[in-house]
């Protein structure tokens, strides 16, 4: 089983044309070296103030850094590293940020010297996701409604009141989904469902 949290495709890293792409490296140790100015919009958007002088992360940068660097120190050998790419949708239902981590080994050592990630805001494509997913992973109504208020962040109960459903039957339907997508997180599903929009 692969030591991933959730993986997307090499090639859905490639951003559309209408939308730019935030940039931002960090040291293993949570050092800044690099941040573009459409990451720190983003950032922003996250509730991020300035950096101050330890260079204070958004939480959801910080918990996506910290994810990678323990999905590094599980894999077996430098070379597993590659397969290391994880992702996730953070941010509210008006202004969603799809977040993107690699990190990249010490050429002499075996410790990160850098985790990269890239954030994307993806509010646009939130809205006709659900519909353009329905038939690229062949989801039922039920699985395709689950979806929109996913996307929403409703809680498992809130999505049962809003389909009249129970939420034993909810967390089946996120089930298939996942199994569909191949995903193993509700920010997977996403994460995966706007990422295949590219």
């Amino acid at each position: 089983m692969r030591n991933v949290i959730e993986s997307l495709k090499r090639e859905d890293y490639l951003p559309d044309d209408t939308t730019a792409i935030g940039i931002v490296l960090l040291t293993s140790a949570r050092h800044f070296l690099y941040m573009n100015q459409q990451a720190q919009e983003l950032c922003h958007c996250l509730g991020w103030a300035e950096p101050g002088p330890t260079g204070t992360l958004p939480q959801a940068l910080s918990d996506l850094r910290t994810e990678v660097l323990k999905q590094l120190d599980r894999a077996s050998h430098i070379k597993d590293w590659e397969s290391v790419e994880l992702s996730r949708v953070v941010g509210n239902s008006e202004r969603p940020v799809l977040l993107r981590g690699v990190g990249f080994p010490d050429p002499v050592g075996a410790n990160p010297v850098c985790v990269l990630i890239l954030m994307e805001e993806v509010g646009n494509r939130v809205a006709t996701a659900p519909v353009q997913a329905k038939e690229r992973f062949r989801l039922t109504a039920r699985e395709q409604a689950a979806i929109q208020y996913l996307a929403k962040g409703c809680t498992n109960k809130q999505i049962a009141d809003a389909l009249g459903i129970s939420e034993p039957t909810v967390k089946e339907h996120v089930r298939n989904i996942m199994q569909k997508t191949g995903t193993r997180t509700r920010t997977g599903i996403l994460a995966r469902i706007l990422a295949s929009q590219e």
